[in-house]
């Protein structure tokens, strides 16, 4: 094994940054190493108060460090996948070197624009009256792109779909407003499902393809359109037929695959003849691997995954024959939940790291030797307050189930309340999975937060209650061991998470007596939910069968009081925070409104015009800075004594008399 070449951290206090520069934390996404090899693009994203949008920006730097990152084009604003997360994507660069093309949303049009590596501005390159789908660079001088339907007929579509009433069918979401519910395109627009389960698409969803082919020198169209049906591509399109460095290797060399097999992950190469090669080097026997890619002109794989401990390893395979480490280290590589793996080059790799304390940064890492080299760091240094400090832990349940997770915790001495967050705990921790529960701040007002990332009852049989279960056991695991250690006050311990973390925040919250306080932002499975998608042709109901064991709630009824919190609303006791983006919180008002008329506190927000992640910077921002009141109400008993807070207080101390006297 190869020693570990890490960058000093430079000595100098880094104070934890406040909620609204949380927020603004710059993302960086898709490194992209140019032909030549010498420069990398990337993106940086930031979320920002002022415009309550997601503002991009496309840089380029040398790789070797001889001159600083220059900004060379201004991406838009971000363009938003269906559950709530920005796009990522990569930049195209041009063969010589000297420019990237990329999409971006300006002026409330998705086209193509172009940047000079040297930084001397931007030009737009497509000016279609439709919004750009996807382009190519089929030719040193020719782009291809697809549209769809144009912005003026998408805008048709809704005043009919306004005036003439909508017609409720499997693409209807009964959960989302039915007119201008989300942004789509810089526009608020009616969304449909599009796909399985909740996948889905604009009103542009059924119109053709509409493939275009620009002159690069003139930027004038030189082909007629070609036409196909929807999402399709036609034969021989050039979308499939592009060669990368990747796709150039995969030809020469053959495909590299992960496969999964007993519990294990594997690394395979299948030869262009169909044989397989399998990775037999220790090095490659790891818990996960998270991604790989060929090594540019060499029978080589790079490739990075997790141990035991969830600890990164980076790591080279010659296919056929050794293996070798290149580094490890903890945190993430690649940019996280929204971004891609690093980018290759013959010599070395460039990728995005971050971890629980430091937020994202561009580092070079030498492939032969581990050395990191730092490229660009928009978020200064790693924070490094002498208030809190992060340890990595891992424990085991009384199943012998092993966990890991990052606890971000107040260095003063003696016990302290504890936060719980329970799903993905990689890269820099913001406010967890869904960005709402600012574990930094918690920290800094006294309370240890603790990340858990999830564990799966058996990865081979998909049984959610099952997952539930294991759950539980980590969380209760967790706080003997905190408390066992003297670190924390079990009786003031607090949850909350977004997505499956809401899920098993309120398992957790019904089957135990863990929690005093909980916060929760998702949808839950209840029978308002199983009937709000059970319009004919939907496949929810096959997917709550499968992962959930429900068949129909008088078909099941014994299955249905287990999983469904509002069948069991005597067993819920925790005050109980909801705050929920628009397209979720009518599938879960039976469980709200049974829990209402309780003596359990509770209450409900709701962001309007949001998916299933917050996007808008203000609705995250209002989130951190409710569940932050929340907690430290229920958990210290503080009360922030700002004037536009004390009808907040005076809401959740009628709440608190009520519980503790049981009389609503």
């Amino acid at each position: 094994m190869v020693a570990v070449h890490v960058m000093e951290a430079p000595a100098v206090v880094a104070p934890a940054p406040s909620l609204p520069a949380l927020i603004e934390t710059v993302d960086i996404t898709t490194p992209v190493i140019s032909p030549d090899g010498k420069r990398v693009a990337f993106r940086q994203g930031r979320a920002t108060l002022d415009s309550n949008r997601y503002e991009l920006t496309w840089w380029v730097a040398p790789i070797d460090r001889s001159a600083p990152p220059v900004k060379v084009g201004d991406g838009g604003t971000a363009l938003w996948k269906s559950e709530g997360v920005p796009v990522v994507e990569a930049p195209v660069w041009q063969a010589d070197s000297r420019r990237i093309y990329y999409r971006a949303l300006r002026d409330q049009q998705v086209q193509v624009w172009r940047s000079s590596v040297e930084g001397a501005g931007s030009e737009q390159v497509t000016r279609d009256d439709a919004d750009v789908d996807r382009f190519v660079i089929e030719a040193p001088q020719r782009l291809v792109y697809t549209v769809r339907a144009t912005r003026a007929e998408l805008l048709a579509r809704e005043r009919r779909l306004y005036d003439q009433g909508v017609l409720i069918d499997a693409t209807v979401d009964p959960s989302q407003a039915l007119f201008q519910a989300v942004e789509i395109n810089g526009r608020m627009a009616s969304e449909r499902f599009s796909g399985r389960w909740f996948q889905r698409d604009g009103l542009a969803m059924g119109t053709p393809d509409r493939f275009k082919t620009l002159d690069l020198a003139t930027l004038t169209e030189v082909e007629q359109t070609r036409q196909n049906g929807p999402g399709r591509s036609p034969p021989g399109d050039v979308f499939a037929a592009v060669k990368t460095l990747s796709t150039a290797s995969s030809e020469r060399f053959g495909q590299v695959r992960v496969t999964f097999a007993d519990g294990r992950y594997r690394l395979e190469v299948q030869r262009p003849g169909g044989d397989v090669v399998t990775c037999a080097a220790k090095v490659c026997d790891l818990k996960a691997l998270t991604w790989v890619a060929w090594r540019p002109d060499r029978d080589e794989v790079v490739f990075a995954g997790r141990d035991e401990s969830r600890r990164l390893h980076l790591g080279r395979w010659t296919v056929g024959g050794p293996g070798r480490e290149v580094l490890s280290l903890q945190g993430d590589l690649g940019g996280g939940a929204y971004g891609q793996a690093c980018a290759i080059s013959a010599d070395s790799a460039v990728c995005v790291h971050a971890a629980a304390l430091s937020p994202p940064r561009l580092e070079r890492i030498d492939l032969e030797n581990g050395a990191r080299t730092l490229i660009a760091a928009p978020n200064g240094h790693a924070i490094n307050d002498p208030d809190i400090d992060v340890e990595h832990l891992v424990w085991r349940d009384a199943e012998g189930r092993l966990f890991t997770g990052e606890l971000v915790a107040p260095t003063t001495s003696g016990r302290t309340p504890l936060f719980v967050n329970y799903y993905g705990c990689d890269g820099y921790l913001r406010g967890g999975v869904g960005d709402e529960w600012p574990f930094i701040a918690f920290a800094k007002a006294g309370i240890s937060a603790l990340c858990i990332n999830t564990t799966r009852a058996d990865p081979k049989d998909l049984d959610s209650v099952a997952d539930y279960e294991v759950a539980l056991g980590g969380v209760r695991a967790a706080i003997d061991l905190l408390e066992a250690r003297g670190r924390i006050d079990r009786k003031r311990v607090g949850m909350g998470g977004v997505s499956f973390g809401t899920e098993v925040t309120v398992w957790v919250a019904r089957k135990s007596d863990l929690l005093a306080a909980a916060s929760i932002a998702s949808v839950l499975i209840e029978p308002s939910y199983y009937w709000l998608n059970g319009v004919a042709g939907r496949d929810v109901h096959d997917g709550l069968r499968q992962a959930w064991r429900l068949g129909a709630p008088d078909e099941t009824p014994d299955r249905w009081r287990l999983v469904s919190p509002a069948l069991d609303i005597e067993a819920f006791k925790t005050p109980l925070l909801m705050q929920y983006p628009e397209q979720e919180f009518r599938p879960t008002i039976e469980f709200f409104a049974r829990l209402s008329n309780s003596t359990t506190p509770v209450e409900l927000h709701v962001f309007p015009q949001e998916r299933h992640i917050l996007a808008q910077p203000r609705h995250r921002l209002a989130a951190y800075t409710r569940n932050l009141d929340w907690f430290r109400y229920w958990l210290q008993n503080q009360i922030d004594p700002a004037p536009d807070k004390a009808e907040q207080y005076r809401r959740w101390s009628s709440m608190a008399k009520a519980h503790r006297s049981g009389r609503p």
